[in-house]
């Protein structure tokens, strides 16, 4: 898996990396999803209307990670979900990268936390 220097790249290689951990099968793919959202969602209050595009993702994204089967190698998660998981994981980096009228620019100490979380996880 390749480290990302921004989010545009981050997003840009989402699908690779995510793709990486479901290929060998096992849990490492369930794993790696919750965790990003777990460590990513106290960042984005739901009080804080900026941040709610984001965190919109981050619920898909736990709850994509509850969905996921426990699963042994070689034995993989259903391919549709890893699917949805990387578009997920694709969306919310575009969104802190790149703000919209809908996804107003967030904070640069939240985009470094998306970074931190996504080089860390996948």
């Amino acid at each position: 898996m390749a480290s990302a220097t921004d989010l545009p790249q981050a997003a840009g290689q989402s699908f690779h990396n995510l793709f990486t951990l479901w290929l060998p099968g096992g849990d490492a793919l369930q794993s790696a999803v919750a965790a990003f959202a777990d460590t990513l969602l106290p960042t984005f209050p739901d009080g804080e209307t900026v941040g709610r595009p984001i965190a919109d993702w981050l619920v898909l994204i736990a709850s994509i990670a509850q969905q996921m089967p426990s699963v042994t190698a070689p034995d993989q998660v259903p391919y549709g979900q890893l699917a949805a998981a990387a578009d997920y994981v694709y969306r919310i980096c575009w969104l802190a990268a790149k703000p919209t009228p809908q996804a107003p620019a967030i904070s640069n100490a939240q985009q470094a936390a998306i970074l931190t979380a996504y080089n860390a996880n996948f």
